[in-house]
């Protein structure tokens, strides 16, 4: 009868733990950090639309005619969607380079990833 207990109590843990994502111990996903790969680095106006998520829809005119923007590939809801944000003064980023990038923010920098995708899956452009 004493063993009863050892299922449960290991239930608990887990049930009290919840289902929580933190990539590299810092990058929560329930604050918006997601894995990315840029595909693209271009002007405003060569980038293709629509896309998925588009920061370029509240970005000033002067900006959108002469800052660059990037590309960003993402699984949402285990599904390829592609993100538009402002290439910042901070980011040293490359098409093909392994990034975090938070979904809900335009201005958030993006932070260089030092490990694969988490799930074993390659991004796809």
């Amino acid at each position: 009868m004493k063993y009863i207990w050892i299922p449960v109590f290991g239930l608990s843990i887990f049930g009290l733990s919840g289902c929580t994502t933190v990539y590299e111990g810092k990058f929560d996903f329930s604050e918006g950090w997601r894995e990315a790969k840029v595909i693209q680095i271009e002007r405003a106006s060569e980038i293709a639309k629509p896309q998925f998520s588009d920061c370029r829809a509240t970005t000033s005119q002067p900006h959108l005619a002469s800052d660059k923007f990037i590309v960003l590939s993402y699984k949402h809801l285990n599904r390829p969607r592609k993100r538009v944000v402002p290439f910042g003064p901070s980011d040293g980023a490359r098409v093909g380079d392994l990034v975090y990038m938070k979904v809900m923010d335009c201005n958030s920098p993006l932070i260089p990833r030092s490990e694969p995708p988490s799930h074993g899956q390659a991004f796809k452009s």
